[in-house]
């Protein structure tokens, strides 16, 4: 009877653990299948990303915009993919030229790293054109230290190519080890504790004991690998694809290797690799193991111990069958609750059981993903539920290799029976994406993998998985259809992101939309608020073909409310299935076109809609909601171009305008150098001429015996020296800078026209002859002209411009004409002629406008303008006549002056004698020959050689005792202390001794009205006897008047 007991409990529990034995196979399968779904998504975008047109345009052109397409592309996949870590592109230098880090993150310029030091860049950019890298799984480092907290990473690359076949750097993804963890946890969550991973060389990815977990990492766990703690275990686990052997107590160890190359996708393709491969393992440990048939055993042990004590039982009769048979009662009872409640026990050990090979069987559902094996020699096989429910089949069919064959189409066919021929031949394993149609007519795409069972080296079994991948090829679909929009609408985008006007700009958008959506029938419409209304403004190739029939060409109009359109113009996209159920005049006219639907798309700019982009089809219900949601997108970037057209075609104006307003601001510039330079000029002059003037007066003054011949030669000199004096005053009109329009006065047209040929000579003489070109001007100036009214300096540069417009338009030489004279309405005109090359219409018309020029880069294109401002504050007129080779004549028209009753002149100051004067200069000849012309009317002279010595002479004459000073005369310009800082001292000390400024400049600051502080009188350089006496007498009286 035990040995019954014990025969029935090594059966119970032989197939207990056959069967768990059998679900640890499937569990390794699943989780094998899984891993290679999870990674092989992530090679199919890396190629992808590598054929898209934003990285292709960038390589062929390296146009920022390229980059830029090719970074947004990496977005969106990023933020799509949360188990994307990194994604970048480097060049062949080994220099990052996009990063796209975690959820679309794009690293910045300054955060771009040299990677030409990685081994995996060394190893990627040196591969064949096609081929793809897989890197080992493990911990990710930075500057050659490992990142913590740790993060295991999967690195995919591939060379990248251009056109002309050169490499051009790679692309690389970083994927997330710990995104594929988990979900190979979840996967199994009851049994996750068992899951293992291991890499080629036998060290833990995953274990049962993380301090075991990613040994040639990290320190001190060297030996950490299964070829060092389990030789045999591993000999077999790195040789075999598959595998199940017992370990301690009979505990299975189940693994599956899954190859490298497996995870980069397509099989055929030259997939290189750091390690071969990875192991999926399941491991139960003896404890678990021996729980599994713990029920049986107990139950067993309990028969077989009533048994015993029965036959013990018996054996006591002799002492009494009464007690024996209580006890045997009281046993019996002991037993069958012991039955009863190991039976219990037993039949929750099955139930736990049934759940479990029921949760496999959802998790496979969940993935997708069933199990399927058949005998190479008869055929038989059988398949989970899974692989049932994907090709459309009851479970209980029983499947076998001839039937499953005639799911597959006709090619695939071939190709799933070529590939189990030679896995059964040679014992090769495959994995093939194929097309079927299920018992349903249900088109699917399916993932077999397979993994032939060897016995003596002989195939005895076809074991594998399928995934039912049907999704997943659909979303590839929509994924490469929406690339192939997106590429669409960026090639449209750039299209007309290179035109300028609004008519190429649309004519652009509907032969593009037409060709490449494509549609039967495209065009654009602009919308006319006033008239409620819209405008056919540019119509495709196919939409001028059929425009005809439907009566639409360009310019036609069409209304708005009579057509339902107002939500289009309010800004909505309008979207007609079937335009036969539409009852508008303008889905009748595409209706009789033969077009079926219709999509109108609005054109708005700033929250205004300007026209409305009209698409149609021949096949009804033809716009999904993809294609209402692009024609949207590209409406949207059909406004933009336009509103950046005009936005770049006033910012050209707006740059041109800022040009030439710098063009003359640097000539004024220059004209304000130039001032500062003619005013130092102008004062050395004066200083130089003064004594020659002093002394020459002095002499025909005070030497009446003088020789005619010398008087003569004297009042030469006077005469020069004040034309020196002149042209030095007349040269200060170039340079005076002027604030504001001025004092309109009564002046002599004849005297400012009879100072510009002096003013310009050498612009129509001097440099014409060096050229060998003669300008012969001429000076026409009526007599007895009434005055007008006007600023001097003001007309006289005007005429200057005109000048010189007439000598550049002379390069040949020619006439120069200056008129005056006063015309039939009793205005007065200055008129500057010449013979050169005169002006068509258009230039006439545009030549008073500020920046015209016809001069190119020698001129402003502000002297005309300048003189036309002139003449508008004078309250004149301009009048230009010119013919194209004959030259050209403008007249400046001015009113005429009111006359006004001229004042008396002032009777003349008699002069002083007597005075003590302090003289101040640092002009030494100046000094001595002032010091002598005043002593000859007989005042006393001190004389200071500067500014300090002048203020302590001043101060030396206030002593007590001392002669007063009676007048101060000084120079303005002096080295240390000027003449400001005497006069200041003088006032300081004694406010009313009078101060005379004697200066180059003096004329000039009057002219400009420039207060001097401190200062009575200002007396230009070179000084006249008269105006200095003058103004001796005029201070003194006042001093004594007051």
């Amino acid at each position: 009877m035990i040995l019954g007991c014990t025969a029935l409990y090594r059966v119970e529990a032989a197939r207990v653990q056959e069967a768990q034995r059998q679900r640890e196979w499937a569990r390794v399968g699943v989780l094998a299948q899984l891993m290679r779904g999870e990674v092989r998504p992530a090679a199919d975008i890396l190629r992808l990303l590598i054929d898209g047109d934003g990285l292709r345009e960038y390589l062929a052109s390296g146009s920022a915009e390229g980059l830029e397409k090719a970074t947004r592309l990496a977005q969106a996949v990023s933020v799509n993919h949360p188990e994307f870590d990194q994604m970048r592109f480097i060049d062949a230098a080994g220099m990052e030229v996009m990063r796209v880090d975690h959820s679309g993150a794009v690293a910045p310029p300054e955060d771009l790293q040299d990677k030409s030091g990685h081994e995996f860049f060394r190893s990627v950019i040196s591969m064949p054109q096609g081929a793809m890298y897989v890197s080992a799984l493990d911990l990710s480092m930075e500057d050659g230290a490992i990142v913590v907290p740790h993060k295991p990473m999967l690195r995919l690359g591939a060379p990248v190519f251009d056109a002309e076949g050169r490499v051009r750097g790679i692309y690389v993804i970083h994927y997330l080890g710990d995104t594929l963890f988990e979900r190979l946890r979840n996967a199994v969550p009851a049994y996750a504790h068992r899951l293992r991973l291991l890499n080629s060389d036998g060290y833990w990815i995953m274990a049962g004991q993380p301090g075991l977990e990613w040994g040639w990492q990290l320190p001190g766990r060297e030996e950490a690998t299964l070829a060092r703690s389990n030789p045999a275990l591993w000999s077999r686990v790195g040789a075999e694809p598959s595998g199940q052997v017992e370990g301690p107590g009979g505990a299975p160890f189940t693994w599956q290797q899954v190859p490298m190359s497996e995870l980069a996708g397509r099989t055929g393709l030259a997939v290189h690799f750091r390690q071969p491969f990875l192991v999926v393992a399941a491991e139960i440990l003896p404890a678990e193991w021996r729980g599994l048939t713990a029920g049986v055993r107990d139950i067993m042990l309990l028969v077989a111990t009533g048994l015993v004590a029965l036959t013990l039982f018996s054996a006591w009769l002799i002492r009494g069958w009464t007690r024996a048979l209580r006890e045997l009662r009281g046993t019996n009872q002991f037993l069958e609750e012991r039955v009863r409640s190991r039976t219990a026990e037993l039949a929750r050990i099955n139930q736990e059981l049934r759940e479990r090979e029921e949760l496999l069987e959802e998790t496979g559902r969940l993935a997708q993903v069933g199990g399927w094996q058949f005998d190479p020699v008869t055929g038989e096989g059988a398949w989970t539920a899974e692989i049932a429910r994907i090709h459309g089949l009851e479970m209980d069919v029983k499947p076998s290799r001839e039937m499953g064959l005639q799911f597959y189409r006709p090619a695939d066919r071939e190709r799933i029976t070529a590939a189990i021929g030679k896995s059964v031949k040679d014992g090769t394993p495959y994995d093939l994406e194929l097309e079927l149609v299920s018992a349903q007519g249900e088109h699917k795409w399916v993932r077999t993998i397979s993994r032939p069972v060897l016995q003596d080296g002989r195939v005895v079994r076809m074991r594998g998985a399928m995934q039912d991948i049907t999704a997943m090829k659909r979303t590839e679909l929509r994924l490469q259809q929406q690339l192939r929009r997106m590429h669409l609408l960026e090639a449209t985008t750039r299209a007309i992101g290179q035109r300028q006007d609004l008519d190429s700009i649309l004519q652009v958008v509907t032969a593009s939309v037409e060709s490449r959506l494509p549609l039967d029938f495209g065009c654009v419409c602009l919308y006319d608020p006033p008239d409620d209304s819209m405008a056919v403004a540019a119509m495709g190739p196919a939409a001028t073909r059929v425009g005809a029939a439907a009566s639409l060409a360009p310019g036609s109009r069409i209304a708005i409310e009579a057509n339902g359109l107002a939500r289009c113009v309010q800004g909505h996209l309008v979207h007609e299935p079937d335009l036969a159920a539409v009852p508008v005049p303008l889905a009748r006219q595409l209706a009789a076109a033969g077009l079926k639907a219709l999509v109108a798309a609005p054109l708005a700019m700033e929250g205004m809609v300007f026209g409305v982009l009209l698409a149609a089809r021949t096949e009804a219900a033809s716009f999904g909601s993809d294609d209402s949601e692009f024609l949207r997108q590209l409406s949207e970037h059909v406004a933009l171009a336009v509103h950046q057209a005009r936005l770049r075609g006033a910012l050209q104006a707006a740059y041109e305008d800022l040009a030439n307003t710098q063009q003359a601001v640097m000539q004024q510039e220059r004209l304000r150098v130039l001032g500062q330079m003619a005013s130092g000029i102008a004062h050395d002059i004066n200083n130089a001429i003064s004594p020659i003037m002093l002394y020459a007066s002095s002499l025909l003054e005070n030497e009446p015996a003088l020789p005619e011949r010398a008087r003569h030669a004297l009042l030469t000199i006077q005469q020069a020296v004040s034309d020196v004096a002149e042209t030095v005053a007349r040269l200060r009109e170039f340079y005076r800078h002027r604030a504001g329009r001025g004092q309109l006065q009564s002046l002599q047209l004849n005297q400012v026209v009879s100072q510009v040929p002096d003013l310009t000579r050498a612009r129509w003489q001097a440099m014409p002859q060096r050229q060998g070109v003669v300008i012969d001007l001429r000076l026409e100036l009526q007599t007895s002209l009434p005055p007008v009214r006007g600023i001097e300096n003001e007309i006289r540069e005007a005429l200057v411009n005109l000048v010189f417009n007439a000598v550049d338009a002379m390069p040949e030489g020619g006439r120069l004409v200056l008129k005056t004279g006063q015309a039939a309405d009793g205005r007065i005109f200055a008129e500057v002629s010449d013979t050169g090359t005169g002006m068509d219409e258009e230039t006439r018309r545009r030549c008073l406008e500020p920046f015209f020029t016809t001069k190119g880069e020698r001129g402003t294109g502000l002297g005309l303008a300048m003189v036309y401002g002139v003449m508008q504050r004078h309250e004149g007129e301009v009048e230009i006549h010119s013919t194209p080779g004959a030259g050209t004549t403008v007249r400046l028209l001015f009113n005429e002056a009111v006359v006004r009753a001229e004042r008396a002149p002032a009777e003349p100051v008699a002069a002083v004698h007597g005075l003590n004067i302090l003289l101040v200069d640092d002009d030494q000849v100046l000094l001595r020959s002032l010091r002598e012309i005043l002593e000859l009317d007989a005042h006393t002279v001190i004389a200071a050689a500067d500014g300090r010595e002048g203020i302590e002479l001043f101060r030396a004459s206030l002593e007590p005792g001392a002669r007063p000073i009676s007048v101060v005369i000084t120079d303005l310009g002096m080295p240390n202390v000027d003449g400001r800082a005497v006069a200041s001292a003088v006032k300081q000390a004694a406010p009313q001794v009078p101060v005379i400024l004697l200066t180059g400049w003096g004329e000039r600051l009057l002219a400009e009205g420039q207060a001097v502080p401190h200062v009575d009188r200002v007396v230009g350089k070179p000084p006249r006897l008269h105006d200095l006496r003058a103004a001796l007498a005029e201070l003194t009286l006042e001093r004594r008047s007051g």
